[in-house]
Parts: C-alpha cells; sequence; structure tokens
C-alpha cells in the first residue's frame, strides 16, 4: 500500500543513541520486505512449562487499539490475540500468562511473522557506533500520510489566499497544475 501512494523509496532519520548525531538512510520498499511464510493451524499452537497456548498473529488492527494501552501494550495484545490458554488444565486469560510463556510466545509469533518486527543495523557515521533500531512500517506510513496532509492542506490555503479559489476548486487541479500556480503566486 505504502509503495503505491509513495512510491517504493522510503527515505528515514533517526538519531545516534551514544552521540545523538542525526543518520539520515534511503530504504528499498524491496530491502525491507520479508517473503511470507504459510503458517498452518498446528503453528499457531504452543506448550511451555504446562501451559497450553492457542494464539493468532496479530495485525495491524490489534497493534493499533494497543498503542493507547500506556500501562501495558503487551498485555492488551495478548489478550487479544490469545485464542484459548490453560496453565496445567485451568483457563488462563492471556495477558496473565507466566513470563517465560509470555516471553516464548513472543518469540514464536516474530518467527512465524518476521516481517512484524522489522530490525535495522545502523553505524553512526560520527562516532562509529553501531546498534539496531526497530522500523514500524505502519507508523512510517502514518506519518507519511500525516506530513502529506499537512503539505496538501499549506497548499490549499497559499492557493486560497493567492487566488480565492475553494478547496474542492484547489484540490481539482493535477499536482502538476497546482505546484505551477503555487510557483506563479511566489508561496
Amino acid at each position: 500500500m505504502r509503495e503505491q501512494a509513495f512510491g517504493s523509496r522510503l527515505d528515514c532519520e533517526t538519531a545516534c543513541p551514544a552521540c545523538g548525531a542525526r543518520l539520515e538512510l534511503e530504504l528499498e520498499a524491496a530491502e525491507i520486505r520479508l517473503p511470507s511464510r504459510d503458517v498452518e493451524a498446528s503453528d499457531l499452537r504452543m506448550a511451555e512449562g504446562g501451559t497450553v497456548v492457542t494464539f493468532r498473529l496479530p495485525d495491524s488492527v490489534d497493534v493499533a487499539a494497543c498503542v493507547d494501552q500506556a500501562s501495558d501494550p503487551e498485555s492488551a495484545l495478548l489478550s487479544r490475540c490469545v485464542v484459548t490458554a490453560t496453565h496445567h488444565g485451568a483457563p488462563v486469560d492471556g495477558a496473565a500468562l507466566p513470563p517465560g510463556v509470555r516471553e516464548r510466545l513472543a518469540e514464536r509469533m516474530a518467527e512465524l511473522d518476521p516481517q512484524a518486527d522489522l530490525l535495522l543495523n545502523l553505524t553512526c557515521p560520527d562516532c562509529a557506533r553501531t546498534w539496531q533500531a526497530a522500523f514500524d512500517p505502519a507508523g512510517f506510513l502514518l506519518a507519511e500520510i500525516d506530513a502529506w496532509a499537512s503539505r496538501i492542506l499549506g497548499e490549499v490555503d497559499r492557493l486560497a489566499r493567492a487566488y480565492g479559489w475553494s478547496e474542492a476548486e484547489i484540490l481539482a487541479l493535477s499536482p502538476l497544475r497546482r505546484r505551477r500556480y503555487l510557483e506563479l503566486a511566489g508561496a
């Protein structure tokens, strides 16, 4: 979806955790896209230390629903994705799984959906520090959509002030014509 809207090149920026230097990098979507894996129903079941868990893999709706759970988003996500769980035969809520089981379940989910936990290997050009940074494709896309919407609103504002056109009239212009009118208006 991101490639269709904005193209395959991703312009990213982060800060070095050691010296704070800004690191800019360009990624191609193909560089971070991992092959999908066929997941069998038996893959979505695990047993660990007397606990048996049947689960489903989280999707973007699950992640979005848990972002606002500032106190414990991991427990909220487990509650959504654990279909059934028993500990020594007694039913257990997904959020109440023992820590070792939670850790193994997170590992198992990452094994089954490696695209969900992308890590980039980075090196600071200033201090040579190396580290791994998580890359959140959904968050990156949302930030790009927000930036695009802000840019379009700014263009509409400048053209409406310069020419007195309505928002609908401005948005009906092709991006090339809108850019040309912005140049003529000196914006």
